[in-house]
């Protein structure tokens, strides 16, 4: 058996019958689908099992306890496969991923491959799509790395762990198996963090086959009350490096690091009250980061920000200005007849997002000035180097989304010849999700 993939379910009836029919339809045949279901009442076990008795190579594994990672486990231990991929049960995948993913594993029998993939949510019927692929893949796509010398990218793609496939033999070897707390509750964050720590080699690629969803309001990751659930999952991650006598000076700094980082996002998505009592578990693991003369700069600062209830409230107050700033800029694009867009990454594929969804003209046209993407489209816009959009769109009104090089593009496009006037900037994209109702209207 080559593969076998495994999905946790628990009341996910909306979702279910998507994510089993793009499991069973993959172009590999030699795979077993394990579907460990913790008990759902809503009609997902009985649609999973409707698929079983097709024979769609489906097992169906009845979990009695409501806790993610005890469903992984048990689907790990039933697993006959060489490798283990993972979909979750609101989301889907391209027909292809597996067989490309297993394809490399075999090529270069590395412990593990991750892949990039695609963030959706749902608008009007209609799925609104973006890519999402790790910087890692800018330097090192394809390529087979031995993680004991570049260790850098041991944690270079953390918490994603559905867009990959495992080797089966390396998690057993390695006793790599998924922390049991309640519910879904970032046990992945564990998962992922010591199978970086512990693998021989891995490969990362920016093809993006697997399809996360956003807009499901009951996920873990918007649930105020599991305030502290990150804490343990960095316990069960520090238990297992001393069990293992793995605690060594490099494990531990890139542990810290991630941890602060961490910590840094979850205290960003509680309420005040949560805030507060997260920042009482860890006032000391930030005080012993702030005394330490071996701590990066940038643990410094997260340790000082995380004890900083006024950091904290500035940072957002920023955010704020940022996503009306944000606003304000799409608003005037109706009056403009949209903008000639300077730079045509990530920003950009976002702007055709919103653009879809408000239904109106936020672009005009697009431009860049690195060659390698120049006379190439990104969906129906053709990339113009910035000086043929300049002779074309001269009297139009510029938006430039680097922020990096915002002052010298600004310039550029100035010596160009165009109004000073005419050109606007953004700093960023806030989270379509968090904006949507903004952005529909």
């Amino acid at each position: 058996m080559r593969l076998s993939i495994i999905l946790p379910s628990l009341n996910v009836a909306k979702y279910i019958e998507e994510c089993l029919q793009s499991v069973i339809t993959q172009a590999m045949k030699d795979m077993e689908i394990i579907c460990v279901d913790a008990g759902s009442t809503d009609g997902t076990l009985e649609t999973i099992e409707q698929f079983a008795a097709r024979g769609d190579r489906i097992r169906v594994i009845k979990s009695a306890i409501k806790s993610y990672g005890y469903q992984m486990n048990l689907g790990i231990k039933a697993a006959k496969g060489e490798y283990i991929g993972i979909v979750e049960t609101d989301d889907f995948v391209t027909p292809g991923m597996f067989t490309a993913l297993c394809k490399i594993a075999e090529e270069t029998n590395a412990d593990f491959i991750k892949s990039g993939y695609v963030e959706f949510f749902e608008h009007k019927s209609k799925k609104m799509c973006l890519k999402v692929t790790k910087k890692v893949t800018d330097f090192v796509n394809g390529q087979v790395l031995d993680l004991s010398k570049q260790v850098e990218y041991r944690l270079a793609d953390i918490n994603h762990i559905w867009s990959g496939i495992y080797r089966r033999e390396f998690l057993l070897s390695k006793g790599l198996w998924f922390n049991e707390t309640p519910g879904a509750s970032f046990q992945d964050t564990s998962f992922s963090i010591l199978v970086g720590l512990t693998a021989a080699t891995c490969v990362y690629i920016s093809d993006c086959f697997y399809h996360y969803r956003t807009d499901r309001r009951e996920s873990s990751v918007k649930c105020d009350s599991k305030y502290r659930c990150v804490i343990d999952e960095f316990t069960y991650i520090e238990n297992y490096l001393k069990k293992n006598h793995l605690s060594t000076e490099e494990n531990e700094r890139l542990v810290r690091t991630t941890k602060l980082r961490i910590y840094r996002w979850n205290m960003l998505r509680l309420s005040d009250r949560s805030r507060r009592l997260f920042r009482q578990e860890i006032v000391g693991e930030m005080e012993d980061v702030l005394s330490s003369p071996d701590c990066s700069d940038e643990d410094k600062d997260n340790a000082l920000f995380l004890l900083s209830s006024e950091a904290i409230n500035t940072y957002e107050k920023q955010q704020e200005v940022d996503q009306q700033r944000f606003l304000e800029v799409i608003r005037r694009a109706r009056k403009n007849n949209g903008y000639v867009v300077v730079g045509a990454g990530k920003y950009f594929e976002k702007l055709l997002v919103v653009q879809l969804m408000r239904q109106e003209k936020i672009i005009e046209a697009v431009c860049d000035n690195d060659g390698s993407i120049q006379n190439t489209y990104k969906e129906q816009y053709l990339v113009l180097s910035v000086e043929e959009a300049a002779r074309n769109y001269k009297n139009s009104q510029w938006l430039i989304t680097n922020k990096r090089y915002r002052e010298e593009i600004k310039k550029q496009l100035i010596e160009l010849g165009i109004s000073d006037d005419h050109i606007v900037s953004i700093d960023g994209i806030p989270d379509l999700i968090t904006m949507y109702d903004e952005l529909c209207q």
